[in-house]
């Protein structure tokens, strides 16, 4: 249960200073913090979240008064000189995917993601926990953030102490979206790192929710074009083998997509009609624009950039190209050689209005 606060409880009280007499921190019994503990300075700082450390991460602002006040000696990017390419830094970013910081500038580790990958390497107390969280972690509860690994009250074993001692010194910390680094170090850096932490976690569920949510209507967006395609095919009764190409054709340029300024059932109306080029089939281009009732011009607009961009896929490489639904009659050089032949004589004037329009 969160904890209510009254409006003089202010952030001094939050750094382990007196608190001011009339503060009062309301809390179930069994959850009250002790005055100045991480719990305690993380329910203070989420009065604040949605105002200060929101904007803090989302919107990259420069650091707040609330920031000042918390950290007692800030690192900005240009005092320590990062990215660390090549360079003498205090931060490193190791391939892990950690950052660290050391007491002074040092040459790139070994480990560096980006260096000069000459030093000595670095000590990542995280991956080791999160690696040997068997014990004493094994009683805390949310080992799913690494900044949970590396509160003050975790018990630091002889054998961590031994193998960071093979190891360049250092401490971990956070990067925040606006350059600004925090040293995982004291109650206060540490809850705002896990404020921090829980916003970004918020900020990319949203994210992952809208991006499937946008691939839920592309995904149905594209059946429902399939299903057209498949009633205009059945429509002008073509073969099995000029449908499935039609479809696929219609899916390279992307649900036409590709093609700019130019109809959605135009492109629809040439990919039909290249398919039935390329297995022989008798079907003109003015019955096709009866059928899908567009324009002949429309049609004729779209046939040069839709040859040119199927000339374009098949120059790049793959060796099945218009190979639905046998892929493996298309995977010879030889074969490959001819469909390109056949899309060149396709480009330079079999789609032309005479030849595409006549009626039968």
């Amino acid at each position: 249960m969160d904890g209510i606060l009254d409006e003089s409880y202010n952030i001094e009280s939050l750094m382990g200073m007196e608190h001011k007499s009339q503060a009062v921190l309301r809390l179930e019994p069994e959850l009250e913090p002790e005055p100045g503990s991480i719990l305690a300075c993380e329910k203070i700082l989420r009065k604040y979240s949605l105002e200060t450390i929101d904007g803090f991460v989302r919107d990259e602002i420069t650091r707040g008064a609330l920031y000042f006040t918390i950290q007692d000696t800030p690192i900005t990017p240009e005092e320590e000189n990062r990215a660390c390419y090549l360079q003498y830094s205090r931060v490193h970013v190791l391939v892990c995917g950690h950052t660290i910081l050391t007491n002074t500038a040092t040459l790139c580790g070994k480990n560096c993601a980006a260096g000069s990958r000459l030093g000595a390497r670095f000590g990542c107390r995280l991956c080791y926990r999160l690696k040997e969280h068997a014990y004493p972690f094994t009683k805390y509860v949310g080992l799913d953030r690494w900044d949970d690994l590396l509160l003050s009250d975790r018990r630091i074993d002889e054998e961590e102490t031994k193998y960071l001692s093979n190891y360049r010194p250092c401490e971990m910390a956070i990067i925040a979206r606006n350059g600004t680094i925090i040293p995982a170090r004291g109650n206060s850096n540490i809850a705002l790192i896990r404020l921090i932490d829980r916003i970004r976690l918020q900020t990319s569920q949203s994210v992952k929710e809208k991006r499937m949510e946008d691939q839920r209507e592309t995904l149905k967006e594209a059946q429902d074009i399939r299903l057209l395609l498949d009633r205009i095919c059945d429509a002008i009764e073509v073969p099995v083998e000029v449908q499935y190409m039609a479809s696929y054709l219609f899916k390279i340029t992307h649900g036409g997509k590709r093609l700019v300024g130019h109809s959605r059932m135009a492109v629809i109306a040439g990919c039909l009609y290249v398919a039935c080029q390329r297995h022989k089939y008798s079907l003109t281009g003015m019955h096709i624009c009866r059928v899908v009732n567009i324009q002949e011009d429309e049609m004729l607009q779209c046939m040069e950039p839709l040859t040119t961009l199927l000339w374009e896929k098949a120059k790049s490489g793959r060796k099945n190209f218009l190979g639905r639904p046998k892929p493996h009659l298309y995977r010879s050089e030889y074969v490959r050689h001819s469909i390109l032949q056949w899309l060149r004589k396709l480009r330079v004037g079999a789609w032309s209005a005479e030849e595409l329009l006549i009626d039968v």
